[in-house]
């Protein structure tokens, strides 16, 4: 009996062939497959490439709202994902020699729906004769084991996740519709608006903390303290008050000018700092955010490299709690062998290794943790990412950290200021990750009470009270698990799509004024679209099938209802929401587009618009004034305020890929473009041969092969230097 085992990516593949016998690789229309003869048998080690299906109307939506849906291949549905077809085939065509089929796609919830629609659709199983195996990390001891213990169709997992998708296209698809058609209904105009389930949601509590900073008003406060200095270390000490009169901290801060100050108390206690609890994901990207800068879908991208690596644990987990049936000796004496962790890992090994908990779990898998596998070769990022989960693997294991807190209390004329310090008497934790903690010491000088403190430095600041904090993409995906909107998997995904749909801008999050446009307007006449309670509940409730305490169709059916409720009282508005979105949608396309005044006619206003052969810059009064200007197709081009300083044109931002932000005058005539004289005589392509001339582009002047497009060979011209 043949087997078929299906991995979520290609390298799994690779892997998995690899652990459980002498894999033969094969070529199957350019991709990759492998062949394991096993006890007179064959299996055959396949992958998929994400998603090989996806959700579509099955019969074209003319009104909303809609619910009839059915699973195509990815590629029936854009052509973008033609190389998806491979893929799907091969599965197809290997089918036809197997009888046992297992998926080994990521034990989660979107591994066990990718690997159910493969087989269901490609391969045409029963899903009830096929198998599940289950790992959470890609080592080959784990492997093994989990192919000799094949478990039966998690059919709860898969059942939460096929109604998650087609919730989320109920939704999705439904509420941009019907945004669509009142734009469509009042201007005319086409305009695909995008919504979701948990976007909406998400981009309305983002709001809320917009417009709880818009109105909020600064209150000026002032605050009083003293600075001096004593062995070379400075201190300062701070009024335990904030004044909101003037007038009260100028009668304190005249009472203490050319004062001398005298130790009142000094209060020393030993305090402690427990280590932390292990990785879940959620945590691992707020440390990243923290450390690196990293966006949560950014170090998501790079843990699910390092796992794919063999080098860490499933990074796609809710639990912070390590098993005992994970061998930490084992992973700690191999994490030995990398040099900078040795004398820490020889430390580990001393103790006990217990390691600390936090609260939350996950059935599926354990805390992120490195396998003990010797990493090859890591990208920078990597490097980073891989450095942080393995120093936070050590301190979890270790002691808590125990320092002195000092806090003195120094009396001038009658007032007293307070200074604190912290002092590490034991490092515990710190020793492993106190890099990465925040935690740092705070040294005052040895002082003495009754001592006599002369030449005191008094300060009265002005400050301003202060809104809240704008979220950051961390924060968001912490808010959202807080609201319990969302998963695990998802979350840092939404945050992009809001980005990408320009509803959010900027780290320090602010909502566009479309993104307010939509969420004020959804608010207004259907609030349930962008209520984060509706939302939350049908997570619950997707949460109880997998507990089988609910079927899916019940769910389906509960959702069908709630939306033709919703959309009922959207068609009721219709022309109503489509005014007030197209006031919005007109003042985000002029924030996007705007660029300035024409320097041609110097009268109209020239905006980035979209033609046959790409974007272009145009003046507004045309055909009056024919004032263009060509830009680059390859990349994002954003308008700024600036002008050029050379030609007094207005400059923009061009973005490529994998590319630093370019400032560019929009000139093509600048003579910051034209400004060297490099002679090209002679000069022969270093590739084909043919002779190399000089091109002029939007960023400037290049050198280039003159039989491009066969040849795509560039160099940059370097600037002639003056004798």
């Amino acid at each position: 009996m043949n087997t078929l085992i299906l991995t979520e990516k290609p390298n799994v593949a690779e892997k998995i062939a690899n652990f459980i016998g002498k894999s033969k690789k094969n070529i199957y229309e350019g991709i990759k497959y492998y062949e394991v003869d096993h006890q007179d048998t064959k299996i055959y080690v396949v992958s998929a490439v994400g998603h090989l299906y996806k959700l579509r109307q099955s019969s074209p939506i003319r009104d909303y709202p809609f619910f009839d849906v059915e699973w195509i291949e990815t590629f029936k549905n854009s052509k973008k994902n033609k190389y998806v077809e491979p893929y799907v085939r091969l599965i197809e065509d290997l089918s036809n020699k197997v009888d046992i089929f297992i998926n080994a796609c990521d034990y989660d919830i979107e591994g066990s729906v990718i690997g159910h629609n493969a087989l269901v659709y490609a391969a045409k199983t029963d899903i009830s004769k096929s198998f599940r195996m289950k790992f959470s990390s890609l080592t080959k001891d784990e492997i093994i084991s989990a192919y000799e213990n094949l478990n039966p169709p998690d059919y709860p997992m898969i059942n939460a996740g096929l109604a998650r998708h087609v919730l989320d296209w109920y939704y999705g698809i439904n509420t941009s519709k019907a945004m669509t058609e009142s734009l469509k209904k009042v201007s005319g105009r086409y305009v695909t608006l995008s919504a979701g389930r948990v976007q909406t949601p998400t981009l309305k509590f983002l709001l809320e903390r917009e417009i709880e900073i818009n109105n909020f008003v600064s209150e000026p406060y002032w605050i009083l303290f003293i600075e001096f200095k004593k062995n070379g270390i400075e201190v300062k000490a701070s009024y335990q008050e904030e004044f909101f009169d003037e007038n009260k901290a100028l009668t304190i801060f005249n009472d203490i000018k050319n004062k001398d100050g005298i130790v009142k108390e000094i209060i020393k206690k030993e305090k402690k700092i427990n280590p932390p609890h292990p990785f879940d994901l959620g945590t691992l990207q707020k440390e990243a955010y923290k450390n690196f800068s990293y966006l949560p879908k950014r170090t998501q991208d790079i843990a699910q490299s390092l796992y794919e690596a063999g080098l860490i644990s499933y990074p796609r987990t809710s639990s912070q709690k390590l098993p005992k049936s994970l061998n930490f000796r084992g992973i700690i004496e191999k994490l030995m062998k990398i040099g900078e962790y040795g004398h820490y890992c020889e430390e580990l090994l001393k103790t006990d290794l217990i390691p600390v908990e936090g609260k939350k779990d996950d059935p599926a898998h354990p805390a992120i943790h490195p396998t003990g596998e010797l990493p090859k070769k890591l990208t920078d990022d990597q490097s980073k990412l891989y450095d942080l989960i393995v120093r936070r693997f050590f301190a979890v294991f270790a002691e808590p950290y125990v320092y002195q807190s000092i806090s003195i209390e120094i009396d001038v004329n009658g007032h007293s200021f307070f200074a604190s310090g912290r002092v590490g008497i034991y490092s515990g934790f710190l020793k492993y990750y106190g890099d990465y903690s925040g935690v740092e010491e705070v040294l005052l000088p040895e002082l003495n009470e009754g001592e006599k403190i002369e030449k005191i430095n008094p300060k009265k600041e002005e400050k301003v009270t202060k809104p809240p904090p704008r979220y950051n993409p961390a924060s968001v995906v912490s808010e959202m698990e807080k609201l319990g909107i969302g998963t695990k998997s998802t979350r840092a995904n939404i945050v992009d799509i809001l980005y990408e749909r320009n509803y959010i801008d900027g780290r320090q999050i602010i909502v566009t004024d479309l993104g307010e446009g939509i969420v004020g307007t959804l608010e207004k006449y259907c609030p349930d679209i962008v209520s984060v309670e509706l939302t939350r509940y049908f997570e619950e409730q997707m949460e109880k099938i997998q507990d089988n305490q609910i079927t899916k169709e019940e769910i389906l059916s509960e959702a069908k209802e709630k939306l033709i409720d919703i959309f009922t009282k959207f068609k009721e508005n219709e022309e109503n929401i489509g005014k007030e979105l197209l006031v919005y949608l007109e003042r985000e396309e002029r924030r996007r587009n705007y660029v300035g005044i024409c320097p041609i006619c110097c009268e109209g206003e020239l905006f980035i618009r979209s033609g046959r052969f790409g974007p272009f810059i145009a003046c507004q009064r045309y055909p009056e004034c024919n004032a263009t200007f060509s830009l680059p197709s390859n990349c994002i081009v954003t308008p700024t305020e600036d002008k050029c300083k050379i030609c007094g044109f207005p400059v923009v931002i061009a973005t490529r890929k994998r590319a630093r932000p370019q400032t560019v005058c929009i000139n093509q005539e600048c003579p910051s473009k034209n400004n060297y004289s490099v002679p090209i005589e002679g000069k022969k392509c270093p590739r084909c041969g043919e002779n190399l001339v000089i091109k002029k582009s939007f960023y400037g002047p290049f050198i280039g092969c003159s039989s491009y497009p066969k040849c795509r060979y560039t160099e940059k011209i370097q600037d002639s230097k003056e004798e």
